[in-house]
């Protein structure tokens, strides 16, 4: 493949290439350019995306040249110029009528090639491209203007009426002691958060993305559905990324509905309590799911909304960063702007475990029965760190590639 393309022939992007606003990773401005035909998505630095954006239109050689040298104070040689033409037009992202040697452009891969995985507890399914198109066109009229205001009317509705029932009641959890109840609920639950799982992949869906894997997750001592979502499309939307991060707990919360209409409809005071019960406990668990602290469906929310595409990693070595930088040691250096978002979230990170982890100790210790409440702290710690050093184990080994 020739590297260095004429300097007068006017290349262009293809029409379909979606560009994102300013990402940022590690400190440092990015774009994200999807390609809709191979579903693929390419992370280009400020000088890559700048020329990716100049081909938008025909421009010769020289007039973008000029643009470079003015907005980087350095110039672009023919031969960088022509090796980053010939980089685009590799991957199938340049307009064909550009005189360019066509590259065949790979359509989107089958998400169906993925093997189920016993070593990682994965469970592969169902085949996606039957499953979350026809629940999108079940559900696509949800997402109408004229029907999310009273869904979150109804939902506003219902939270206030929990919190004071809730309040309103001595013991609004006493229902649970009875064994039936707690494993209905259990299952319920369980429901939900498969329900949970199918919502992200929906949202998706609905805003140019995919579902590239269904199926059955199993993490000790739970087992449930999961649904691998592709950001695709609508990476080059904040507000898309936001909602399809927090799609999820809305489910959660719609599917509380029926059983918020049940309550109110019968006249059986058991059934009323067992019903407070089991809805303040879904939501409970949708609310916990919103605390900003990874791998919360929140913090992806709040990561999506800041524009970072890796904010728990890049928090973190921030945060180390700054320790290394205080105690006179060499450290990678971040933007003014860039360190003060890491550190505030590393420092809110820690200070919510924190007062989690002093919650658990107390209730552990000062509530429960002595042995009940060793039992049970022990337990929780050794299951969270070993969620902990799983989870940054595999973040160690993702590599922050050109492809997003």
């Amino acid at each position: 493949m020739s590297t260095v393309a004429p300097r007068r022939q006017h290349v262009t992007l293809r029409s379909d290439v979606g560009f994102s606003g300013h990402r940022y990773r590690a400190g440092r401005h990015v774009r994200l350019v999807h390609d809709p035909v191979s579903g693929r998505c390419y992370e280009f630095g400020p000088r890559e995306a700048f020329l990716a954006d100049a081909l938008r239109q025909p421009r010769p050689f020289e007039e973008v040249e000029a643009s470079y040298s003015r907005q980087f104070d350095r110039h672009l040689s023919p031969h960088t110029w022509g090796a980053f033409v010939g980089q685009l037009n590799a991957r199938g992202l340049l307009d064909p009528t550009a005189g360019l040697p066509e590259v065949p452009v790979t359509t989107r891969a089958d998400p169906e090639l993925r093997k189920s995985s016993l070593r990682e507890g994965r469970w592969v399914v169902a085949p996606v491209s039957r499953i979350v198109p026809r629940l999108l066109r079940v559900t696509r009229p949800l997402f109408s203007p004229w029907l999310v205001l009273p869904q979150f009317a109804l939902v506003a509705a219902m939270l206030v009426w929990v919190a004071t029932r809730l309040s309103a009641t001595a013991d609004p959890f006493a229902p649970l002691h009875d064994w039936r109840l707690m494993v209905t609920v259990g299952i319920l639950s369980w429901i939900s958060l498969s329900l949970h799982e199918f919502g992200h992949g929906v949202a998706a869906a609905y805003f140019g993305g995919s579902a590239s894997e269904v199926g059955v997750l199993f993490r000790p001592p739970t087992i449930f559905f999961y649904c691998r979502v592709d950001s695709g499309g609508y990476v080059t939307s904040r507000r898309a990324q936001v909602m399809v991060a927090l799609a999820g707990v809305w489910v959660n919360l719609i599917v509380l509905l029926p059983a918020w209409a049940w309550w109110a409809l019968t006249d059986n005071k058991e059934h009323q309590a067992a019903l407070l019960a089991g809805i303040a406990v879904g939501v409970f668990g949708a609310l916990v799911n919103l605390i900003p602290v990874p791998p919360t469906d929140g913090f992806k929310a709040l990561a999506a909304g800041l524009g970072q595409l890796d904010l728990a990693r890049d928090s973190r070595a921030c945060l180390v960063a700054s320790a290394r930088q205080l105690l006179g040691k060499a450290a990678t250096p971040y933007p003014i702007r860039q360190r003060l978002v890491y550190l505030t979230v590393a420092l809110m990170v820690v200070a919510i475990y924190g007062a989690a982890l002093g919650l658990l100790v107390w209730y552990s210790l000062a509530v429960l029965p002595p042995a009940v409440g060793a039992i049970t702290l022990a337990a929780a710690l050794a299951y969270g760190a070993g969620v902990g050093s799983l989870r940054l184990s595999r973040s160690n080994r993702t590599p922050t590639g050109k492809e997003a």
